[in-house]
């Protein structure tokens, strides 16, 4: 189809038959950690600075571990993977860089864009101090409240997991 005419709009070939590549993968590990959160912590306001730090903090896990977030039912397996790459925060940092890093370099996709921009989000996005929030301890590191998003959303999703494998949730 050409559309011609139209003020503003250059003329363009549109081929309708082109398929349209949708981020399944990540849509779905945004869906199951945002399932997980409202499992683990009841209802949440999905607003908050918290809640995006911990959903990405979550989706970035499941999707960077290749979790199949398409059934209903993730069992015990994928969540103690996700748990032993929520152990420590460099260790976590280290291995979502490399798989983003090998990732990038093999294939580009929708997917990967929108991890990609979730992992720099929870490395630039800051909370800013508040009563309450002198500290927060993110694994085997300590950040200000005032550090990075994964250092808040980070501890909040090991406690997710921990609640859902223990039966909690």
């Amino acid at each position: 189809m050409r559309l011609r005419g139209v003020k503003g709009t250059p003329s363009t070939d549109m081929d309708l038959g082109q398929a349209f590549e949708a981020p399944l993968a990540w849509l779905l590990a945004e869906t199951t950690a945002e399932d997980f959160i409202t499992a683990g912590e009841g209802t949440v306001w999905r607003g908050t600075f918290e809640f995006r730090a911990t959903r990405d903090v979550l989706a970035s896990t499941l999707f960077l571990a290749e979790v199949d977030c398409s059934s209903v039912d993730t069992g015990t397996n994928p969540l103690e993977l996700l748990r032993d790459h929520l152990v420590t925060a460099t260790g976590w940092l280290a291995w979502c860089r490399s798989r983003l890093d090998g990732l990038q370099l093999a294939m580009a996709t929708p997917e990967i864009r929108l991890a990609t921009d979730a992992w720099q989000w929870l490395q630039r996005g800051r909370l800013l101090a508040g009563p309450g929030l002198d500290d927060v301890t993110c694994g085997d590191d300590a950040c200000l409240a005032s550090g990075p998003a994964y250092c808040l959303g980070l501890p909040r999703a090991r406690r997710i997991v921990d609640a859902c494998l223990s039966g909690g949730v």
